[in-house]
């Protein structure tokens, strides 16, 4: 039996996804043992289809969350969402005011006064969790997207509530000091574990009834497995549990297959980059200011997604915007040469 079996994806022709895991399983398979995966989320973001690939088509699918919910079987939970961050709409209505001053419409200046408007009036993190959030006993997990972020994150939380205890776990840490503060969330009953790029998946701690997300992505796979923690049994059932989409994942993820699916994966992809393309044109930029080796890295993390080709399939078919694509890696350009130029000085 192999759990969380979407990690053992992998087609042979394009080279790609778990090709050790691959081999073990042939092997296994070749030598007449039956094998049975066990996943909540059988999509991969590379396009492989680990149905076909692994189990040959044979793949039974069992309800989504939804229909678990409505039946009985899920016990349901409030979701607030909210923009964290809202720069970005910022910037993207200063674009748009740019474009537009040219022809001196009364109706333009007014919608983009409304909007700015609207920015400075948005409420704080602390106001939508003072309203929000449900009184008594809260044992939450906090989704971060960089390690550089948990300080910001922590005094957002502390400001609200200075009494609750906070614990973090991250991929730099010492081995000891996450098992010591993944024991410490096991067995307390109320605090906050900040966790980036850990336990979106194969994690369960009981009495989770407060999720926060302030990790970005356009992946229903991260997304649904972020979820996947607050989601208890209804025998389990906890009646205030919550989750914060502080940075609307839920707006920003299809739970439509057509990225993963091979046949389609190539058209979204050449149709993604187009459009991405004309977006960094529009913008004054072109594909040599963003494909530097040096600068690809953090660019993707700003658009969460590992590829250039995945960022385009979700652009190719709606998950995602050429817009944002360019507006957060322009910004993080920015940022860049303002540092550069610091060093410099």
């Amino acid at each position: 039996i192999i759990d969380e079996a979407h990690h053992s994806g992998y087609d042979s022709e394009s080279d790609k996804g778990a090709a050790v895991w691959s081999q073990g399983i042939d092997y296994v398979v070749s030598h007449g043992v039956k094998l049975l995966g066990l996943t909540a989320t059988p999509v991969r973001s590379d396009g492989i289809d680990v149905g076909e690939t692994i189990f040959g088509g044979c793949v039974c699918e069992g309800r989504s969350i939804e229909d678990a919910i409505e039946e009985g079987i899920v016990h349901p939970f409030s979701y607030v969402t909210a923009l964290y961050d809202t720069s970005e709409a910022v910037e993207q209505a200063k674009k748009y005011k740019r474009d537009l001053e040219g022809d001196g419409s009364d109706l333009c200046r007014k919608l983009i006064g409304q909007l700015d408007i609207a920015i400075q009036r948005a409420p704080t993190i602390g106001d939508i969790l003072r309203k929000y959030m449900p009184s008594g006993k809260r044992k939450g997990i906090i989704f971060i997207q960089n390690i550089e972020d948990k300080g910001a994150v922590e005094a957002i939380f502390r400001s609200v509530y200075p009494d609750a205890e906070y614990r973090a776990i991250d991929s730099k840490m010492p081995d000891d000091e996450v098992k010591k503060n993944r024991e410490w969330f096991e067995k307390t009953d109320e605090g906050y574990l900040l966790a980036v790029n850990m336990i979106s998946e194969g994690a369960h701690y009981k009495g989770v009834n407060t999720l926060i997300m302030f990790r970005t992505t356009a992946s229903y796979l991260v997304y649904a497995q972020q979820l996947g923690r607050i989601v208890t049994l209804a025998k389990n059932e906890d009646p205030h549990a919550i989750v914060f989409d502080l940075v609307n994942n839920v707006n920003n993820v299809s739970c439509d297959d057509r990225e993963f699916k091979k046949e389609k994966k190539d058209e979204n992809i050449v149709n993604g980059r187009s459009a991405f393309e004309a977006e960094l044109k529009h913008c004054g930029l072109s594909m040599k200011d963003v494909t530097d080796p040096e600068l690809l890295p953090t660019l993707l993390k700003k658009v969460a997604y590992p590829n250039l080709d995945d960022m385009y399939a979700a652009i190719g078919y709606g998950g995602f915007t050429a817009q944002k694509a360019v507006s957060r890696m322009q910004g993080e350009l920015q940022r860049i040469a303002k540092q550069r130029q610091a060093e410099k000085l």
